[in-house]
């Protein structure tokens, strides 16, 4: 289903359909609907019926435009709240409309409540989404940092032939490869310690044997400097 979804086209259909369905109900409401029931509390009710249904439109369309990179990503989970909403909203009106009410002030006041709630639900698993993409887009970055530095130091080891600087070559590897991904403010350093990584690669592959140890000890020192920043 998610994977249904994720195309825009799909998307935007499903929000036809809501549409549609929306259509269908103003036809039904206003043929069986007696002059009598179009009371206050009545129009109460049909306007935030309205907006249930315009909540479910709206988080398919967001759904769409999130193909594109829109800035408020919307879960699945903003859907199903959205389909909560227009659960709880048809349940509230049909009550009200049966009733007949000529008070439209408790009407509102329920109405409202039940609209705040999906409005501060649907924002909080939005924002909520936002920070997780953030983070794992952030991590994931991070994670392959490491990886491209780890992976030159790796052609370096295997390209060099000398036991020790092998050795050498080795724990630098290590010591890479094993810390953390996270990244957050160093920027500046991790770019360094990558353009040196670049250089070592280059030094190993041409045969530049008396630059290879002091290259390798530059960017362990760097290394450890990146990660006590953590």
């Amino acid at each position: 289903m998610k994977e249904f979804l994720a195309k825009k086209k799909n998307a935007l259909l499903i929000a036809l359909i809501f549409v549609i369905v929306a259509g269908v109900y103003n036809l039904i409401l206003f043929l069986s609907a007696k002059d009598d029931a179009l009371t206050s509390g009545f129009w109460t009710a049909y306007a935030f019926m309205w907006a249930a249904f315009l909540g479910v439109i709206g988080s398919f369309l967001f759904v769409a435009a999130d193909i594109k990179g829109a800035k408020i990503s919307v879960s699945w989970i903003n859907i199903l709240i959205a389909f909560i909403y227009l659960g709880l909203e048809l349940i509230t009106s049909i009550i009200i409309m049966a009733v007949k009410t000529k008070e439209y002030i408790p009407c509102l006041i329920v109405q409202i409540l039940l609209f705040a709630g999906f409005v501060v639900a649907f924002i909080i698993f939005a924002v909520a989404r936002n920070y997780n993409a953030q983070h794992i887009e952030d991590n994931q970055r991070s994670v392959g940092y490491i990886k491209k530095v780890s992976s030159l130091l790796n052609i370096c080891y295997n390209a060099e032939k000398d036991y020790d600087r092998k050795e050498v070559l080795r724990k630098l590897y290590d010591l890479v490869r094993t810390s953390s991904p996270m990244s957050e403010g160093l920027d500046e350093i991790e770019s360094l310690i990558l353009d040196e990584a670049e250089t070592l690669k280059d030094m190993v592959v041409h045969g530049e044997t008396d630059n290879i140890l002091p290259q390798a000890e530059k960017i362990r020192t760097l290394m450890l400097e990146r990660n006590s920043m953590l």
